[in-house]
């Protein structure tokens, strides 16, 4: 009720998901759920800031009789990331720029990710799943298949982006560089780096 069609499909597509992460954990009809599959079902279901809407979906199980147990309680509470603003003035991008501390690698890495996030308008997904073989040093172009999409897409970097690509490529090492990945997390086991790392690290700079 009062839901704008958009939310409605997106808390549907949420609800299908759900659905089928319960399937794999072993629920063939909803007479089998039980706290135990829709906790298995969560493990998988690792966009969190959809549990609101999985809690809703369980609680309308139980009132509509497809379900004895009300098992929202299962769903832990989880405050949803804070939503970044879809863009940053020139002065804001580059006071983030200026306290990044570039002399180690950790902040070459970081200053790498914005100004591909920033110049070039790449979103985190295609940046945590970016490959070395992707990235062409001597053209300056990033040729990639898009995450969300599908597509292949070939951008030229801005200079200032190549720049900061080239510091961060051959002046760091990661002991998880031989996967094929550009950028890694910078602690052990050091896997490539993931989108909520690069939402944290935007969080918390910008």
């Amino acid at each position: 009720m009062g839901n704008k069609p958009t939310t409605v499909i997106e808390k549907k597509k949420s609800c299908i998901l759900f659905l089928k992460y319960i399937g794999q954990a072993g629920c063939v009809d909803f007479s089998t759920l039980d706290a135990g599959l829709a906790g298995q079902a969560l493990l998988i279901y690792t966009n969190k800031d959809n549990y609101a809407r999985i809690r809703q979906f369980l609680k309308y199980l139980t009132d509509k009789g497809y379900t004895k147990t009300d098992f929202s309680g299962v769903v832990p509470h989880y405050k949803r990331r804070k939503v970044l603003p879809t863009t940053y003035t020139p002065a804001e991008i580059t006071w983030v720029e200026n306290v990044i501390d570039i002399a180690t690698n950790t902040g070459k890495r970081d200053l790498a990710i914005i100004r591909l996030a920033t110049r070039m308008g790449l979103r985190s997904g295609d940046i945590a799943k970016l490959k070395r073989s992707e990235v062409d040093l001597k053209t300056e172009y990033i040729h990639m298949i898009q995450e969300k999409t599908g597509e292949p897409l070939s951008l030229r970097m801005p200079d200032d982006a190549s720049q900061a690509i080239v510091l961060y490529l051959k002046n760091t090492s990661f002991p998880g560089r031989n996967d094929g990945f550009v950028f890694h997390s910078i602690s052990a086991p050091y896997n490539r780096i993931t989108t909520s790392i690069i939402m944290g690290l935007l969080n918390t700079l910008m």
